[in-house]
This record gives C-alpha cells, structure tokens and sequence, in this order.
C-alpha cells in the first residue's frame, strides 16, 4: 500500500517525520520506501499496474548513499533515474507500509 502525503517538499528527515504521523493504532508501519521499493513504483507506475497520480518529479528513497551520508538516494518518476542528494535538499514523499 502506498500513500502521497502531498505535493509538498520535505528534507529527508522531515519525510521521515511524515511517513511517522501515518502511524496508527490500526496500521503502524508507514515508512518511505527504500531505493529498490522505489525504482518498483516506477516500473510498475509505466506499466499502468498502478496510478500513483504524481505530481512530482523526485521522490526521496530511505536509503543513504553509502560514499556520503549526508546524502540519500531519491529517484526521478518521469524518466527513472536513481541520483543521491543531499538529505538538506527538499523532495517530494511517498510512503509505503
């Protein structure tokens, strides 16, 4: 399951405070996808398998970018690209449970 919080950006660590206030007493595991849930949502968003109705371009993955923490993986919904930003920098969230 899959949720867009809104067309608002977020640094990494907001998204995550995000995903967080999805919690539940009934469901209480939202988080953001990590890189490879994410490149999924790509694939199966071109497949039609999906209508995720995205708005933005670049989504924020969970994963850190091993070569620099201060940076983690996000990746682009209209043309697939994976690239490691800066966690300062602001993208878009979509979180998964």
């Amino acid at each position: 399951m899959f949720s867009k919080k809104d067309n608002n950006l977020y640094t990494w660590e907001e998204a995550f405070n995000i995903c967080n206030s999805l919690n539940s007493m009934t469901i209480s595991v939202w988080r953001i996808p990590n890189i490879r849930e994410s490149l999924l949502l790509y694939n199966y968003k071109n497949e039609n398998v999906i209508n995720l109705n995205l708005n933005q371009t670049t989504y924020w993955s969970s994963t850190t970018y091993k070569k620099d923490i201060t940076k983690a993986w996000s990746i682009n919904t209209k043309n697939g690209e994976i690239k490691a930003f800066d966690k300062l920098s602001k993208k878009a969230v979509i979180c998964t449970f």
